[in-house]
């Protein structure tokens, strides 16, 4: 794994714990050992690169002599979890999904990586997902410091298809969830627009040019939101509005007595 990849993942981990017990940490990252006997000196150029940058800037995770491994170990870069990332966030379902069909099939196929490779990328995937989530305030709805976990512990390749399907699963209801949100937040956005029409709906002048203007609105513009929102045109509704409260008129006004003296 190279040590960009390695970089997001302590990110990840350190996101996760954060939100999870509040604990943050350091981290200084070498390049690889490839002797035991190598391991100490590694060790004590960590801790020294550890206390000049803990001094010098308030950077948490680094690497540490700044080497950097010429293995690139699976595709899963800035780009595409900045792309996963926007379709999650504006509830782009098919596209999310879409995305990492995309991932997984090149990973998996093409590449062919590794069952290691495969665990890391799945645990890379699930920091997006726990990225996107704060980003939404949507953690205590989905519980992904476990799927986290879940896939750092794993054992087997049927395990990480499992947290492969159950990642899948958190996309598609994380962007339902954000369209249900958005839908909530436009309906209370509108609820003016249907109060201003059911007070002035008696005006012969009401139309949809005038509640545009009133509302700051393109009349084109108006009746497209409008009937996204409510699901039918404005005009329509105006017309509708209209004739249930002459039905409404009509039921409910008593008649006139009728006089005796010509019954």
């Amino acid at each position: 794994v190279d040590t960009a990849c390695i970089v997001r993942m302590a990110q990840n981990l350190r996101l996760m714990l954060n939100t999870e017990t509040g604990v943050d940490f350091v981290c200084a990252i070498s390049h690889s050992a490839g002797e035991a006997s190598e391991l100490a000196a590694l060790y004590t150029e960590a801790m020294e690169d550890i206390n000049r940058v803990f001094l010098e800037t308030d950077k948490a995770i680094f690497t540490s002599g700044a080497h950097e491994s010429e293995s690139g170990g699976y595709d899963y870069d800035i780009d595409t979890e900045k792309k996963l990332m926007n379709n999650l966030v504006s509830g782009n379902e098919a596209e999310a999904v879409a995305l990492m069909d995309r991932v997984f099939d090149y990973n998996i196929n093409v590449m062919k990586i590794s069952f290691s490779l495969f665990k890391v990328l799945l645990v890379e995937i699930t920091g997006t997902l726990l990225k996107a989530a704060l980003q939404e305030n949507k953690t205590a709805e989905f519980d992904l410091n476990a799927l986290y976990i879940g896939a750092l512990n794993c054992t087997n390749t049927a395990g990480l298809h499992e947290i492969k399907e159950q990642i899948y699963r958190v996309i598609v209801d994380f962007c339902r969830s954000v369209r249900e949100n958005e839908k909530s937040r436009s309906a209370k956005n509108y609820a003016p627009i249907r109060a201003y029409i059911d007070a002035h709906y008696t005006n012969p002048d009401l139309n949809v040019n005038m509640i545009a203007e009133v509302f700051g609105y393109t009349p084109s513009h108006m009746s497209r939101l409008f009937k996204e929102q409510f699901g039918e045109g404005l005009a329509d509704y105006i017309v509708k509005l209209r004739m249930k409260k002459a039905k409404d008129c009509l039921l409910y006004t008593s008649p006139s007595p009728r006089d005796p003296k010509t019954s």
